[in-house]
């Protein structure tokens, strides 16, 4: 069993002791465990806090990201544990959109083109003859 658990944001950074005023918005985060292979507690030296397992620091965003997936510049921001849906959501949205402007644009583009090959055919017609 690793050395350290605890819910992210519950850790006093002092006394690596579980602190007493847990909020709610920590409350949704799993439980970790927060050691490295030899024991001793992730650190993260740029935000200066102690960090659970899976969590890395971006440089985009210059914070700790539980879970990051990656930095997305077309949300601005990092895909992690607490978006990840939302970004999903997001992609998910996207593609139906792209779909429905195909579909919906394929009969213009159909009688654009029907319109431009008859009048490539008239305009053959009209110089041979």
């Amino acid at each position: 069993m690793p050395r350290f658990w605890y819910v992210p944001g519950t850790l006093d950074s002092k006394t690596l002791r579980p602190s007493v005023e847990a909020t709610e918005a920590t409350a949704l985060l799993p439980a970790v465990s927060i050691s490295r292979m030899d024991g001793m507690p992730r650190y993260c030296e740029t935000c200066r806090c102690y960090k659970p397992d899976r969590t890395h620091h971006c440089k985009e965003c210059d914070t700790c990201i539980l879970r990051m997936d990656h930095h997305c510049p077309w949300i601005s921001g990092c895909v992690g544990h607490l978006n990840y849906k939302f970004f999903f959501l997001f992609v998910l949205y996207a593609d139906v959109y792209a779909v429905w402007v195909f579909f919906s644009s394929t009969p213009q583009i159909v009688i654009v083109l029907n319109d431009e090959n008859k009048a490539s055919r008239a305009f053959l017609t009209s110089t041979v003859n």
